[in-house]
């Protein structure tokens, strides 16, 4: 699925795709095309938890058609051309088997915009919250740098997950990112579809789909800031912390961002995303 040229040279260069999308990628009478369909599901593809999540979803909820879309961050490391040939796997489970028209795949991502919001003012961060993790609005901003792609297309919903594990200090995170997440995106008239799995059922999953199980290596792309994203344990403190990181922060610093992507005028990720840390 990624093995063609233009994906590897986007994923390799790292460059900001966010608000136009080239049109080697997604032509303007594809874009007419996807419209006429009632019902389009955007999915994160972005690594292997991601992708069983949506497959989570498809299961049980049947839209017209799915869009994978990889969402990059700039942190990203690992055998794409692989990766890629796994994704053309799942897309023949889900049209045979689950009897869903499956898109070509679609990269967005905004380095800057993930590095303003995540990793550029950490000390600013915990001293106004308490605590520090890059991971914490990694989804929030996956799902921000879809949201220009799902206007140009009319779509509005967006498939997303993680996959829980033992651990309820890891699994309190991930729902309450979840519900934040859904905020934002309940503000651009965007609804998510909610795919959170477990090991056990990730691997009934697969095998219901006849998809064959693949290394590790094969199955993610790593991160190079934290390579078991949200489960790493991180001292976040009280849940109001929490609470007060989302609304005051982290939520209306990206819908900040995404309003001035639809205006139009240019975004200073860093402008919008201090601005809103220290008001």
């Amino acid at each position: 699925m990624f093995a063609k040229k233009k994906y590897l040279r986007i994923l390799a260069e790292k460059n900001e795709i966010f608000g136009s999308i080239p049109g080697d990628m997604i032509t303007v009478d594809k874009i007419d095309e996807i419209r006429q369909i009632p019902l389009v599901a955007l999915g994160d593809i972005r690594n292997g938890n991601q992708l069983l999540a949506v497959l989570k979803v498809l299961n049980v909820k049947k839209p017209d058609a799915f869009l994978p879309v990889f969402t990059y961050t700039g942190t990203e490391y690992g055998d794409v051309v692989a990766f890629g040939k796994y994704l053309d796997q799942i897309k023949t489970a889900i049209e045979k088997i689950l009897k869903i028209y499956v898109l070509d795949p679609v990269i967005v991502g905004a380095p800057s915009f993930f590095r303003a919001l995540n990793t550029s003012h950490s000390a600013e961060t915990k001293n106004k919250f308490g605590f520090y993790s890059p991971c914490m609005a990694c989804r929030l901003y996956a799902l921000a740098v879809m949201v220009p792609l799902c206007k140009k297309i009319n779509a509005k919903t967006i498939i997303t997950g993680e996959m829980i594990s033992n651990n309820e200090g890891d699994n309190f995170r991930l729902v309450e990112n979840f519900t934040y997440c859904s905020k934002l995106m309940k503000g651009f008239g965007i609804e998510l579809w909610d795919g959170i799995i477990t090991e056990d059922n990730s691997a009934e999953l697969l095998n219901n789909l006849k998809i064959k199980k693949v290394p590790d290596d094969v199955f993610n792309l790593n991160c190079a800031i934290n390579s078991k994203c949200m489960s790493e344990n991180v001292l976040m403190g009280e849940l109001e912390n929490i609470k007060k990181y989302y609304e005051n922060f982290a939520i209306p610093a990206a819908a900040k961002v995404l309003s001035r992507v639809f205006s139009g005028t240019g975004v200073d990720y860093d402008k919008e995303v201090i601005e809103t840390l220290i008001s």
